[in-house]
């Protein structure tokens, strides 16, 4: 909900800090979300780095078995 300023005054103090209170709580659960995104994220993003690494080595390998078969 959003309210302007002329309802923000015409409101009394409580539903005001109850209001506030509310939006503070949604933000708060929406960057718990988002950091729990990120860190999926970057576990995915370490996991591929990973998984490239071990195929740069196994084409060094083959390039090396190759060479020595020659």
């Amino acid at each position: 909900m959003v309210l302007n300023q002329a309802e923000m005054t015409e409101m009394p103090e409580t539903e005001l800090r109850i209001l506030i209170g509310m939006k503070i709580t949604e933000i708060q659960e929406k960057l718990k979300t988002q950091s729990k995104e990120s860190k999926e994220y970057n576990t995915t993003i370490q996991e591929l780095k990973d998984k490239i690494a071990i195929l740069r080595k196994n084409k060094a390998d083959l390039i090396e078995l190759k060479n020595s078969l020659q």
